[in-house]
């Protein structure tokens, strides 16, 4: 029989990943709350600048500590790739929390049960699609360096 689900969670990179996402998220939501509540920013606003501080923190993070592999590996094409994981997680995660502010939730709760709501999905993307170790056909040998 696989793997479980809970199995393949319980990793070195999954720790990383929920550290490095734990320490993103604070810059996250504490962002969006002094944006918001002290500067007066509007929420959907302060949500995408904040966002944007917290994933620039993440991709060096997630790059350097979480997803580290001993091929070299260059930095355009996962920048790229995250980048463009980025602003599909920000128009889903936008688009939830519209809809929950249009239904008059609480706006800080709603921020925080939304991104809660994407954080599995946008684990697997990253180990998968932005970050995952090359092929060994795509790793680069000695005479390449």
């Amino acid at each position: 029989m696989g793997e479980g689900f809970l199995t393949r969670l319980k990793t070195p990179a999954t720790a990383r990943y929920f550290t490095i996402q734990g320490l993103g998220y604070g810059i996250d939501v504490g962002g969006f709350w002094l944006l918001f509540h002290l500067a007066g920013v509007p929420p959907l606003v302060a949500n995408l600048i904040s966002k944007a501080a917290a994933a620039t923190f993440a991709f060096f993070g997630h790059r350097l500590i979480t997803f580290i592999h001993h091929e070299k590996v260059d930095i355009g094409p996962q920048a790229i790739k995250y980048i463009v994981l980025l602003l599909l997680n920000t128009a889903l995660n936008s688009t939830i929390l519209a809809a929950l502010l249009y239904m008059h939730a609480p706006t800080l709760p709603a921020k925080v049960g939304t991104d809660v709501s994407c954080i599995v999905l946008t684990y697997f993307a990253m180990k998968h699609f932005v970050y995952r170790p090359p092929a060994p056909s795509e790793a680069p040998t000695s005479d390449s360096l």
